[in-house]
């Protein structure tokens, strides 16, 4: 029972921080004349509106970060919610925004060559992290 406890409030945490965060990142990247970059793959939905995808796949990666934490985490849970956005949805979605495009035949191949979308990219799942760890 205390996995699914875990799966489910997860799953909670990271779609409300989808909700909250991403969007607050992203005004803040239109507020600094730098176009908002997506933090999720768009592959799989590509039907579905940004904030249905974002709300989505923040949900499930918020479910793989409460499988990490467990049931009763522990220590400084917005911190490690940075971290996990970054190696998580961070470091892992930039090689999923690479194979989206061999995997699926869709185009949405990042570009490699523009590191400020990268980093842009890694700031705004860190954030979405943080979020979704202090909610979790």
């Amino acid at each position: 029972m205390n996995v699914v406890k875990s799966i489910v409030l997860g799953f909670i945490a990271g779609a409300l921080a989808a909700l909250t965060a991403l969007m607050v990142i992203e005004v803040f990247w239109a507020q600094t004349s730098m176009a908002p970059v997506p933090v999720f793959p768009d592959g799989l939905f590509s039907g579905a509106n940004t904030f249905g995808k974002d709300i989505v796949w923040g949900g499930i990666w918020g479910s793989i970060m409460g499988l990490v934490y467990g049931s009763l985490p522990q220590g400084p849970l917005t911190f490690k919610g940075f971290l996990f956005g970054l190696i998580g949805p961070g470091l892992i979605g930039i090689a999923a925004f690479m194979l989206t495009p061999l995997v699926l035949g869709v185009d949405t191949a990042l570009d490699l060559s523009n590191v400020t979308s990268m980093l842009q990219r890694l700031v705004s799942a860190g954030v979405w992290g943080a979020a979704a760890g202090w909610l979790y």
